[in-house]
């Protein structure tokens, strides 16, 4: 493969850099010391900054393939490190959300079980001729239950949503018709 001259490249950057800068101070330069400023900016050093920017887990197929030049079978071998990467971070994902489902699944059963206890206890409350006491617990423990369900409607903060910029009409002046 063939690979461009990267000094030809350089020098016709240069060469037009050179050319557009002396565009935009040619107005500021004194009469007379334009030819010379011409030949300073010309011998000057241009540096010319690239920068590439990529995000993702893989670089790009370019370094993929200069992987590959430096050492044969590098491309292949962060490929695969990517997939077991993949593999082994869906594999947790996976785990983590079965975890809250069954920490959820349990709670539910727990408050349940929880729940017919005390209806247990206030039955046993009223029949052993306790029915003042029996009806303070069951109002405690329904207000307790309804306070559980209502509770995180009243203190889960609203999730902010991002906002987008209103396009308004142009203003125009007062006009009366």
């Amino acid at each position: 493969m063939n690979e461009p001259n990267n000094d030809t490249e350089n020098e016709v950057t240069s060469s037009h850099l050179t050319q557009a800068i002396l565009q935009q101070i040619r107005p500021y330069l004194v009469p007379g010391k334009i030819q010379q400023a011409e030949q300073q900016i010309g011998s000057l050093v241009v540096q010319e900054l690239y920068q590439e920017f990529h995000q993702g887990p893989l670089p790009p197929p370019r370094q993929l393939g200069q992987y590959d030049q430096v050492l044969p079978g590098a491309a292949e071998r962060i490929m695969t490190m990517a997939e077991n990467e993949q593999t082994h971070r869906h594999m947790n994902e996976s785990r983590l959300i079965g975890g809250e489902i069954r920490l959820k699944f349990t709670g539910q059963i727990a408050a349940f079980a929880a729940l017919i206890l005390m209806i247990l206890l206030v039955g046993f409350m009223v029949w052993s001729g306790n029915p003042i006491q029996a009806a303070s617990l069951g109002a405690v423990m329904i207000t307790g239950v309804v306070g559980l369900f209502l509770a995180p409607k009243f203190f889960q903060r609203p999730e902010p949503t991002p906002s987008k910029p209103v396009a308004r009409a142009p203003k125009r002046g007062n006009r009366r018709r």
